[in-house]
C-alpha cells in the first residue's frame, strides 16, 4: 500500500504539470480533470481542479453524472471529440467551457475541460488543438491513474475481507521468517500481529512437529502447494493449540519468494476427532473383549457383522457365521416359531424386541441365548438388524430345575404331615387334612364336628378369641388379606386326653367382592420344641454360671458391635455392671485404632478368626489401658450370629514391654559392636532378636537374620537347635521354675549351656551358651503371661462351643 501511494504522488505530479501547461498555454483560469468510472454511463467518481495556480482533488461517492456538471456531455458514444459547452452556473459564477475526451481502445475513460468566467469568449481552433495534444499527453498518466484507482479500491477491499475473516492469513520467506499476519490472530491466540512479525514460524509450531514443517517448506520451496497439515501451535499463555494450514508458494525466476498460509483454528475439531477416534476404540474393545455376542444381519438375515465373543459361546469365529443366514444356527424343531417373532417385528417396525432363543453351538449341542434385537433403520426404511445376545443357558437350566423343585414341593405340601384345615366367618370347620388322625388322634370327621373350644385348652381358646377379636375389629385397617397372617401357639387336645403344642398360621381367605369368606390354617406340632426350649434355658443358666467365674471381661456384642452382655468381671477393670450394654464396643476404642477394629469386626462378620489384638481401651474416667482381646465368631448357617471376646487387662505388661524396648535401644549399639553372638528366644524358642555377630557364626547375611526375626518359619530352615539341644534347654526351663518361684528368680543369675546350632550347610556348631530369663518389672516372667493368655483362650472357646450348641437347640426347635 505504501508502494502504491508513492505512485499516486508522482503520477499526479506528472497530471499537475500538464494542467497548468493548458492553463497557460489556452489562458483559463480554470482546468478540470474528471475521471470517468464507467463510460457506459459517463459517471464522475473523482475530479481535478486546477484553480488559481493550485489543485484540488473532489471525489464523488458514489459516483455521479458528468451530464449533471457540464449538461452538453450527454451522449457516451459520440463523446470522442471536444464539446463546447454554453455559459452556465457553476457554484457562485458564471462559466464557459470546452470538454476534451481522453480516450482509450477508442472509449472516454475521462476528459479534460478548460472553463473561463468570460461568457462571452470563443475558443479558436489553436486552442482545441492545443487541448487534443494535452488531453493525448495525459492519456498515460491518466490510465495509470485510473489503473492505481482501481488496484486501490481492490486492494482496500481485500484488506478488509483478509481483516474480517476468520482464518488468520499468514506469510513468511523461504526461511520460515513471519512477514505478514492479519490482526484477528489476537482473538484466537492473544498475540499482536507486531509479536509475531519476525519471528520464524518453527518457534511457533511445538518441537515435536518441527520435521513435518521442514518437510513442508521444502515441498513448497519446489513450488509444490501443499496442506492442510495440522500442527500444534504455542498461544502467547505458552498453551498449544490445533490449527490447520493451507499453503501456497509464490515462486519468482524459479526462486520462493513468499508462501501465502490460510490458518483455520481448529482445536475443537481435532479434539472432537480426538474423542471420536478414543470412543470408537473404546467401542472397539468393549465388543470384542466383551462377554456378550453383539452382530448385524442384512433385511433378508444373513449375518453382516458378529463380534469375537460369539467364538466363547459357540465355538464358531466371526468368519465362519458372516453370510450364513440366522436359522442355520438355530434348532430345527424352533426355526418356524423364531421366523415369526423376526417378521411380527419386521412387519410391526418394532424397534426393539427382547426374546430367549436356544441357538446349535459348532458341536451340534443346543444352548439358549437371551438377546436385545433391534431394527436398522435408514430414512425410514429397514436395513437391517442389530442385536445383542447373551449366553442364559445357565439362567434356562436353572429354571427347570426350580420348576421340577417346585413340582416336587407341590407334591409334598399335598402330603404335608401338618394338619391343613379352613374354616367359614363363623369358625366353623369347613375341611381338615388326614394327618389330624396322626397328630391328635381324631378322625377327620370327628375334628370336623369340633367347635374351637373343643379343639383347644380353656387357656390356649381364650388367647386365640381375644386375638381374632381384635384383628377383626381393625379389619378395615387391613390392605392386604393375601400378605396377612397370624401365627399363635396353642395348646390342643388330644382323642387320648393328653394335649400338645402347636404353632398354627392363619391366612384370611376372600371372596369376588373382597370380602372375608373363610380362615386358612396350617397347624404344626411343636411339643419337641416346647421340650427344646426348656433344655435351652437351663443351657443358659448353665453358661452364666460359667461366665460369673472367668476373672477376666466376657464381652458379647451384635455383628454391628452393640454390647449384649458383659460379664461380672467387669468390675475388675473399674466397670459397673451393666455400664456397656446397649453401646457401641466401637466407642471404647482409642481413636487411632478404630479403623483397625472396624476392619477386625468386618472379618468376624465374615467368620474369619483373626489372631487376638492389642488395644488401647478408655474406662469410665477417661483414661485409656491397654487391654488383650481374643475374639470368636459365633456362626449359624454361615451368618454372624454375635461374636465372643476375653478380654484382658494388660496395661502394665504393655507399659514393661515399652520399657523393654526403650533398654534395648541403648543397649542395642552395645550388642551390635561386641564379637559374642546374643540371641533372644521367646519360652517357644523361635528367636526373638539376633544381634549381627551372628552373620559370621551362621553363615547368613544381616537381611538374612532380619528375615527370620520377621518370619519365625524361617528359623526351622536356618538356626533351628538340634533336638539334643530343645531337650536341654526345654529341661532347664522346667527345673528352674520347679525350683524358684517367681519371686525368687534372679535375673542377674545366669547358667551356662552347651548348645548346638544349625549352620545354614547343614552342619552343626557348638557353642557355650550363657542362659538367664528375661521378666517384666514387676516380677512376672514371660511363662506366666502366655500361661494366663492360653487360658483365656480356653475360656472363649469353651463359650463359643456352648453357644453355638445353644443355636443349633434353637434351630432344630424352630424346624419343628
Amino acid at each position: 500500500m505504501h508502494r502504491v501511494d508513492e505512485m499516486f504522488v508522482d503520477l499526479y505530479s506528472d497530471i499537475e504539470t500538464i494542467m497548468r501547461s493548458v492553463s497557460e498555454q489556452i489562458k483559463v483560469p480554470y482546468v478540470s480533470l474528471c475521471l470517468i468510472s464507467d463510460a457506459e454511463y459517463i459517471l464522475v467518481s473523482k475530479k481535478l481542479l486546477l484553480h488559481a495556480g493550485k489543485i484540488t482533488t473532489q471525489s464523488f461517492d458514489p459516483p455521479i453524472k458528468i451530464s449533471d456538471i457540464f449538461p452538453g456531455i450527454v451522449e457516451p458514444r459520440s463523446f470522442i471529440s471536444p464539446i463546447k459547452g454554453d455559459c452556465i452556473s457553476h457554484g457562485k459564477v458564471n462559466v464557459i467551457y470546452v470538454a476534451q475526451p481522453i480516450l482509450s481502445r477508442g472509449k472516454p475513460i475521462g476528459c479534460l475541460i478548460c472553463a473561463d468566467t468570460d461568457c462571452n469568449r470563443s475558443w479558436n481552433g489553436d486552442e482545441l488543438i492545443h487541448l487534443m495534444d494535452r488531453a493525448s499527453d495525459i492519456r498515460d498518466p491518466f490510465e495509470r491513474l485510473v489503473y492505481l484507482e482501481a488496484l486501490s479500491q481492490t486492494a482496500t477491499r481485500h484488506r478488509f475481507i483478509l481483516e474480517n475473516v476468520r482464518d488468520v492469513i499468514m506469510c513468511y520467506d523461504k526461511h520460515g521468517t513471519i512477514t505478514y499476519i492479519t490482526p484477528n490472530v489476537s482473538f484466537w491466540s492473544d498475540f499482536e500481529p507486531e509479536d509475531l512479525i519476525g519471528l520464524n514460524c518453527a518457534e511457533l509450531i511445538r518441537p515435536d512437529q518441527h520435521n513435518i514443517a521442514l518437510e513442508s517448506l521444502q515441498e513448497l520451496s519446489r513450488g509444490l502447494a501443499n496442506g492442510p497439515h495440522e500442527y500444534l501451535i504455542r498461544h502467547k499463555d505458552r498453551s498449544y493449540h490445533w490449527w490447520r494450514l493451507n499453503c501456497q508458494p509464490i515462486i519468482a525466476d524459479g526462486d520462493l519468494k513468499e508462501v501465502i498460509s490460510i490458518i483455520s483454528n481448529v482445536d475443537e475439531e481435532v479434539k472432537n476427532k480426538q474423542a471420536i477416534i478414543q470412543s470408537e476404540e473404546k467401542y472397539r474393545m468393549l465388543v470384542e473383549h466383551s462377554n456378550d455376542v453383539i452382530y448385524e444381519t442384512d433385511i433378508h438375515g444373513h449375518f453382516t457383522f458378529m463380534s469375537p465373543g460369539v467364538t466363547k459361546i459357540t465355538g464358531y469365529s466371526p468368519d465362519e457365521l458372516i453370510g450364513k443366514h440366522y436359522l442355520d444356527v438355530i434348532p430345527s424343531e424352533h426355526r418356524e416359531c423364531i421366523s415369526r417373532i423376526t417378521g411380527l417385528q419386521f412387519i410391526k417396525k418394532t424397534p426393539l424386541v427382547y426374546s430367549e432363543v436356544p441357538v446349535l453351538d459348532k458341536s451340534g449341542n443346543s444352548l439358549w441365548i437371551g438377546q436385545n434385537v433391534k431394527l436398522i433403520m435408514e430414512e425410514g426404511q429397514i436395513r437391517g438388524f442389530h442385536a445383542v445376545a447373551r449366553d442364559i443357558n445357565e439362567q434356562k437350566l436353572a429354571e427347570q430345575a426350580l420348576e421340577e423343585s417346585e413340582r416336587k414341593y407341590r407334591l409334598l405340601a399335598e402330603n404335608a404331615k401338618d394338619i391343613i384345615f379352613t374354616m367359614d366367618a363363623n369358625l366353623k370347620f369347613t375341611y381338615i387334612s388326614p394327618s389330624v388322625k396322626s397328630i391328635r388322634g381324631f378322625t377327620v370327621e370327628e375334628a370336623m364336628s369340633q367347635t374351637p373350644s373343643e379343639a383347644l385348652t380353656s387357656d390356649s381358646y381364650r388367647m386365640a378369641m381375644d386375638v381374632f377379636q381384635h384383628e377383626l375389629e381393625h379389619l378395615d385397617e387391613w390392605t392386604n388379606y393375601y400378605d396377612k397372617t397370624l401365627t399363635l401357639q396353642l395348646e390342643e387336645t388330644c382323642k387320648d386326653g393328653s394335649t400338645i403344642w402347636t404353632e398354627t398360621t392363619f391366612s384370611p381367605m376372600v371372596g369376588q367382592n373382597n370380602n372375608l369368606n373363610g380362615i386358612l390354617g396350617i397347624t404344626r406340632d411343636i411339643s419337641e420344641r416346647k421340650n427344646t426350649e426348656t433344655r435351652l434355658f437351663e443351657n443358659e443358666e448353665r453358661l452364666k454360671a460359667i461366665l460369673d467365674k472367668i476373672k477376666d471381661i466376657i464381652l458379647i456384642y451384635d455383628r454391628k458391635g452393640i454390647v449384649t452382655y458383659i460379664s461380672p468381671g467387669a468390675k475388675n477393670f473399674g466397670f459397673p455392671a451393666d455400664y456397656l450394654v446397649g453401646k457401641n464396643a466401637i466407642d471404647l476404642f482409642y481413636p487411632g485404632q478404630i479403623e483397625t477394629a472396624l476392619q477386625n469386626l468386618n472379618d468376624l462378620n465374615k467368620g474369619i478368626v483373626d489372631s487376638p489384638h492389642e488395644y488401647l481401651v478408655k474406662n469410665p474416667s477417661g483414661e485409656y489401658n491397654w487391654v488383650h482381646m481374643s475374639c470368636q465368631p459365633v456362626m449359624v448357617d454361615g451368618e454372624l450370629q454375635e461374636v465372643v471376646s476375653v478380654v484382658s487387662n494388660i496395661d502394665q505388661e504393655v507399659r514393661d514391654r515399652e520399657k523393654l524396648i526403650q533398654s534395648e535401644k541403648e543397649y542395642r549399639f552395645l550388642v551390635e559392636h561386641i564379637h559374642e553372638v546374643i540371641i533372644l528366644f521367646d519360652l517357644d524358642l523361635n528367636p526373638v532378636y539376633i544381634s549381627p555377630s551372628a552373620s559370621r557364626l551362621l553363615g547368613l547375611s544381616i537381611d538374612e537374620l532380619t528375615d527370620i526375626i520377621d518370619n519365625p518359619s524361617l528359623s526351622a530352615r536356618f538356626i533351628h537347635l538340634t533336638p539334643h539341644s530343645i531337650k536341654v534347654i526345654n529341661k532347664f526351663i522346667k527345673e528352674e521354675v520347679r525350683k524358684l518361684s517367681p519371686e525368687n528368680i534372679n535375673p542377674d543369675c545366669r547358667s551356662i549351656l552347651e548348645l548346638e546350632l544349625i549352620h545354614r550347610d547343614g552342619s552343626k556348631i557348638k557353642v557355650e551358651t550363657s542362659v538367664s530369663f528375661i521378666r517384666t518389672s514387676s516380677g512376672d516372667i514371660n511363662i506366666m503371661s502366655v500361661t494366663r493368655r492360653m487360658a483365656s483362650q480356653e475360656e472363649v472357646i469353651e463359650v463359643c462351643e456352648t453357644l453355638a450348641r445353644s443355636k443349633k437347640i434353637i434351630k432344630k426347635a424352630s424346624s419343628f
